[in-house]
């Protein structure tokens, strides 16, 4: 899988240091961690990422290349809005599913989806709201985002 199922860069590095790391998945506790695995296949990342795709895709991304070729094809521009707000929840959902495996891993904290999940929303409407409020563009951003979480 073009190395992106090999183990995390920072579960290698633990290891190297001798640290006790028992290589499996610290958000779901049943597979083995990869990147693959956490951003795909992970039980607790799909509570976070599965219901929102499902709002904007007919069949949600279902690995890498899927979303690679999804973000590389043209957009007519009544997509643009939509592209803007799937790339930015993309983005805000892995850093807080990273953030969280770190949390995970290097203290005893850990949160329950519903508190991802509302991190993820709170981030959302506060990056979609910086937008100059002049802007067209930005109301439609905020009302695309908020139509598609709506249902959830």
């Amino acid at each position: 899988m073009d190395g992106f199922a090999e183990k995390t860069a920072n579960q290698g590095s633990l290891e190297a240091l001798e640290v006790n790391v028992s290589g499996t998945c610290v958000l779901c506790n049943l597979e083995i961690e990869a990147h693959y695995h956490i951003f795909f296949e992970c039980s607790f990342s799909r509570l976070i990422c599965e219901p929102f795709a499902a709002e904007v895709w007919i069949f949600p991304p279902a690995d890498l290349h899927y979303v690679a070729a999804w973000i590389n094809q043209p957009r007519v521009n009544a997509d643009a809005h939509a592209t803007s707000v799937i790339k930015l929840y993309f983005q805000s959902a892995i850093y807080l599913l990273w953030k969280e495996r770190n949390a995970r891993v290097f203290t005893p904290v850990s949160s329950p989806s519903s508190v991802i999940l509302a991190s993820l929303d709170r981030m959302m409407r506060d990056r979609l709201l910086s937008y100059p409020a002049s802007s067209s563009f930005s109301s439609s951003l905020l009302l695309f985002y908020i139509s598609c979480i709506r249902s959830l």
